[in-house]
């Protein structure tokens, strides 16, 4: 019912829409004036709709009105009931907040499980014995210091000894080798380096200038006076050839 009455409603605005008010010329406008303003007359259409609108809600009114209701809700709904706080007075301790059902039935479950299973673990017999004694790190001490005597070096332990001299060992081995081994790698020409001739930039001296006279105008290089004779030689080539009949 609610989808017929949005149809029918989309269909009245729909069709003011579509016909708006006529245009009020000005001469209309000031005679009216003085007079209240006049309802606005529904057009064809929007009377129409307006007509089937009221018709269709009328039947549907009556049939809703008329038919059995089959749907008895005959349960409560359940809402969550907050506990109240417990009365507080100022300068006295608060009441402690109580378990309610389903806590406190929570609580002696755990309890009874936790008992159960802790008697099975007494009783249960051990059969992961543990011989080995745990290896812990054991740091030496520092040497003893004395206030105005210097520090005792640090003695090496059995590993850092046995290490340098295993390495001791092994390197006077291999030194005796390379000394007693024939060189068969001669190494006669001489290695080849590459000289590059450094480049300076010199800079041109500036004209001589003696003070009351003008100074001399700077003469062209020659990279700049050629550069200045290929455009004067390139441009008039141009000139003459736009000037030229068969051009144009």
């Amino acid at each position: 019912m609610m989808r017929i009455v949005l149809l029918l409603t989309a269909a009245v605005l729909g069709a003011a829409a579509d016909h708006p008010p006529p245009a009020v010329s000005s001469y209309q406008a000031g005679a009216a004036v003085s007079a209240a303003p006049q309802p606005v007359q529904d057009t064809y259409e929007v009377a129409e709709a307006k007509r089937v609108f009221q018709q269709e809600y009328q039947k549907l009114a009556r049939e809703a009105e008329l038919a059995p209701d089959t749907h008895q809700y005959t349960a409560q709904p359940q809402y969550y009931q907050q506990q109240p706080r417990p009365a507080y007075t100022l300068g006295q301790a608060p009441q402690p907040v109580q378990d309610t059902y389903e806590v406190a039935e929570a609580k002696r479950t755990f309890q009874q499980e936790y008992q159960k299973l802790a008697r099975e673990a007494e009783l249960a017999p051990d059969t992961h014995q543990y011989t080995a004694q745990p290896q812990y790190y054991q740091q030496q001490p520092r040497p003893a210091y004395t206030l105005g005597q210097a520090p005792q070096p640090v003695q090496d332990t059995y590993e850092v000894a046995e290490a340098k001299r295993a390495f001791h060992q092994e390197y006077q081995k291999l030194a005796r080798e390379a000394e007693l081994a024939p060189d068969t790698h001669q190494y006669t020409a001489q290695p080849q380096y590459y000289q590059q001739q450094p480049q300076y930039y010199q800079q041109q001296p500036r004209p001589a200038y003696t003070l009351g006279q003008a100074p001399q105008p700077v003469q062209d290089t020659y990279e700049v006076a050629e550069a200045k004779r290929a455009f004067q030689m390139e441009f008039d080539r141009r000139a003459a050839l736009a000037q030229s009949p068969s051009y144009n």
